[in-house]
């Protein structure tokens, strides 16, 4: 191994189910980095807003006092506007219209019989002092099931949403949501009854449920992602993209020879998809975002073809993989759309008892997009042993998977066998479907579940 690279430093997991324990890189004497870059991701909408100015109008066919429309309305455009920087508000002059309508409300109630645990005394015990002999009694005290009554609102909404390009009069989008919502508290004697506060409140909920199903779909996800940075001879770049100058370090990584020994390659490789990948989620175009995450892929896939066992490159790749999935359908509505508005036809509003049967321009776009890459499959196997993915890689590809749906029936193994999967493959698939590892240390694993365990506890007693 060439000392040109230092290892990764200590990974900081954002997610634990995208990483596992990183395996050490190149020897070197100076130790290992402790640089790490935050990325600020923004996974690509689903829809195709065209904008730059938007409007949102909410209206219910159903009773329900001004607030619930009102709260809906602000909910989504208030996040739009944060989470997508193209985007403004305006009343008039509108490019793009958002418009929900409430089509059903019902909220029911009831008393319910439950049972919860509750810590309590059970008993006395007498116990014997090793000193004096003595004897006493002391309490004796465990978790119980105490039945109690709760009263139970339970609700549901049904939002007709529809996305509309104005000056074309184009339907980008159209879908219907449901939303429910349920509450439950402690009575101690006869039916209970709703009040209208609890039904405001429960109307209230109910319209923020809905509003986060529509804003799912609209607008784009944003969150911080840390990711560890190699030393080394990279540890100008990775001081470049640890203070976010992700264009600086990129000049520099790509102006770099490639470094001989392909398992130090393969972190510089790595470095350079993390620079594509921040500069895609900071783009605009949705045209210039997917280019990018096209560039941050097939860069992470080098590197982790080069150095497979690096568990470190394997969540970022993932997380990339899925969002040019979602950069690749957003960018096919914009095609479809841009295409349509050309060709001067719109699409008509539909009838919204239609919705689930009609296929409206999202649906037309989307037909042909391949499925999500965070599962893996049969056949997922099969396309990396036909494209000469090395076992390290399959396995680890298999190893650090989001999900897995293998069929490992006698006659789909022999389709593999046939297909060269070999033995090693086939138990990897074997192990991933006893349970989601993630790629995690049994280290790591009992903490986690020791973790769960205390996490429930305070709920439990509570109870």
């Amino acid at each position: 191994m060439s000392p040109a690279l230092l290892p990764f430093g200590l990974l900081v997991l954002l997610s634990v189910s995208a990483f596992g324990n990183g395996l050490p890189g190149p020897a070197s004497p100076q130790g290992s980095s402790d640089r790490k870059a935050l990325i600020e991701v923004r996974t690509p909408p689903s829809v195709y807003l065209p904008g730059p100015t938007v409007s949102t109008r909410v209206t219910s066919l159903k009773p329900v006092t001004q607030r619930v429309p009102e709260s809906m309305q602000q909910a989504i455009q208030e996040t739009l506007l944060r989470n997508d920087p193209r985007l403004r508000c305006a009343s008039n002059g509108v490019d793009t219209l958002i418009s929900c309508t409430i089509t059903d409300l019902g909220v029911s109630q009831g008393v319910e019989a439950r049972i919860r645990p509750e810590y309590r005394r059970i008993g006395q015990r007498t116990v014997t002092d090793s000193q004096t002999g003595a004897y006493y009694t002391v309490d004796e005290y465990g978790f119980v099931d105490v039945a109690y009554r709760a009263f139970v609102i339970a609700g549901r909404m049904t939002v007709q949403c529809e996305v509309k390009d104005v000056a074309s009069g184009i339907v980008l989008y159209s879908d219907s949501f449901e939303a429910v919502y349920s509450d439950a508290r402690e009575v101690d004697f006869g039916l209970g009854a709703i009040a209208v506060d609890d039904l405001n409140t429960t109307y209230l909920r109910l319209a923020d449920n809905a509003a986060g199903l529509i804003l799912a779909v609209l607008c784009p996800r944003v969150y911080s992602d840390i990711v560890a940075l190699p030393s080394g001879s990279l540890k100008e770049t990775s001081k470049l993209l640890e203070a976010s100058l992700w264009a600086a370090a990129l000049n520099r990584l790509v102006g770099l020879h490639p470094f001989k020994d392909p398992q130090d390659e393969a972190y510089r490789l790595y470095s350079i998809a993390v620079a594509h990948e921040a500069l895609a989620y900071e783009a605009q175009n949705p045209v210039e975002v997917k280019k990018r995450l096209e560039l941050a892929a097939d860069h992470y896939r080098q590197a982790t073809q080069l150095k497979p066992r690096e568990n470190t490159f394997w969540g970022p790749k993932n997380r990339a993989d899925l969002s040019l999935w979602q950069a690749t359908g957003l960018v096919a509505h914009l095609e479809a759309f841009e295409k349509v508005k050309q060709s001067g036809t719109a699409t008509a509003a539909p009838d919204p008892s239609q919705v689930a049967a009609r296929t409206d321009l999202f649906r037309q776009a989307r037909s042909n997009l391949p499925p999500p890459p965070s599962v893996i499959t049969n056949q997922t196997v099969i396309g990396w042993v036909r494209s000469g993915r090395s076992g390290d890689y399959i396995a680890s590809g298999i190893k650090h998977a989001p999900s897995t749906q293998f069929d490992l029936s006698p006659a789909e193994v022999l389709k593999l066998r046939r297909e060269g999967v070999s033995n090693a493959t086939l138990k990897a698939m074997r192990e991933s479907q006893q349970g989601p590892s993630y790629g995690l240390s049994t280290r790591t694993k009992a903490i986690i579940t020791a973790a769960s365990v205390l996490w429930w506890i305070p709920f439990l007693v509570g109870r």
